[in-house]
C-alpha cells in the first residue's frame, strides 16, 4: 500500500517536472551511461580524445563530467563556435583547441553551410527529411573555412608514438570523408564514437550500414548505441551515436 501511495504522490510531481523539461528517476550507478562510459575509456587505457566536430565544446564537457581526465584535442571549423569553444576550454590545461578547421579527405578551403541551430551545420547540402524533422536546422548562410586531413595535422598535437587514441566523429554526414583522410591515424585509434543516420539527412551521406561495415572492417566492434536526433512528430529515431572499440 505504501508503495502504491508513493506512486500516486509521485505522478503529479513528475508531470510538473516533465512540463519544465526535467524528469525524476532513481539513480543507479550500474545503469548510469556517463559512469559506464568513463569506465570503458579507463578499461581501454584511453589517454587522448580527438574531438572532431566540437561545436562549442559540448562533448568535451560531457566526457569531463563523466570522469575522463586525459587529454582532449578539439577541432571546429566555424568561427563563432570556435571562439565559444576556446572560452569553454580555457580553464582546462588538458583540453587543447586546434585553430579553426574542418577535418575531411583533402587539404585546402571549403564552404560550410551554417544552420540556424549551429549543430546541424554541414559541408553537405541538407535533405528535406532533416528540415522537416527539425525546421530550426535550416541553413542560413555559408562560411569559407580551412579543411585538412586528420593525418595532415594530428602530429602537431599528438606524439607520433602515442596510441590508445579515442576518435569522436560528429561531422553531419562527412564521416566517410574523415575516415578517408585519417588512414594512418586510425592505426593508432583504440576506440571511436561515430554519429550514424538511419536515413540520409544530407546529400552525399553514406548509408549507415556501409559506414558500420567499414568501421568493423578496420578491426572494431560495436560496444554501445546511444539514440540521438529524433523526429518529434513521429518519435522516429533518425540518428544514433555508435561506440566502437578495437577487436582484441
Amino acid at each position: 500500500m505504501a508503495f502504491e501511495a508513493m506512486k500516486t504522490l509521485k505522478a503529479p510531481f513528475k508531470r510538473v517536472l516533465h512540463s519544465l523539461g526535467y524528469d525524476f528517476i532513481r539513480y543507479s550507478p550500474e545503469s548510469d551511461p556517463n559512469l559506464n562510459f568513463a569506465k570503458t575509456l579507463e578499461s581501454h587505457k584511453i589517454d587522448l580524445v580527438i574531438d572532431i566536430g566540437a561545436n562549442t565544446g559540448q562533448y568535451g564537457d560531457f566526457i569531463r563530467n563523466a570522469g575522463y581526465r586525459g587529454k582532449i584535442i578539439s577541432f571546429e571549423p566555424m568561427s563563432s563556435e570556435h571562439q565559444l569553444l576556446l572560452i569553454r576550454s580555457n580553464s582546462d590545461p588538458n583540453w587543447i583547441v586546434a585553430p579553426a578547421m574542418a577535418i575531411g579527405d583533402t587539404d585546402g578551403k571549403i564552404n560550410i553551410n551554417i544552420a540556424s541551430n549551429s549543430g546541424s551545420s554541414s559541408l553537405l547540402p541538407m535533405l528535406d527529411l532533416h528540415k522537416k524533422a527539425a525546421p530550426c536546422s535550416a541553413y542560413i548562410g555559408t562560411e569559407s573555412v580551412n579543411i585538412y586531413k586528420l593525418d595532415t595535422v594530428i602530429n602537431n598535437y599528438v606524439d607520433r608514438s602515442a596510441h590508445n587514441l579515442f576518435l569522436k566523429l560528429d561531422v553531419q554526414g562527412s564521416e566517410w570523408a574523415v575516415l578517408d583522410g585519417a588512414q594512418e591515424t586510425l592505426t593508432r585509434v583504440s576506440g571511436m564514437v561515430c554519429e550514424c543516420s538511419f536515413s540520409p539527412l544530407y546529400a552525399g551521406e553514406k548509408p549507415w550500414l556501409d559506414l558500420m561495415t567499414r568501421i568493423e572492417g578496420l578491426g572494431f566492434d560495436v560496444w554501445g548505441i546511444f539514440p540521438g536526433f529524433s523526429e518529434t512528430s513521429t518519435g522516429r529515431v533518425l540518428q544514433a551515436d555508435f561506440l566502437f572499440f578495437r577487436r582484441i
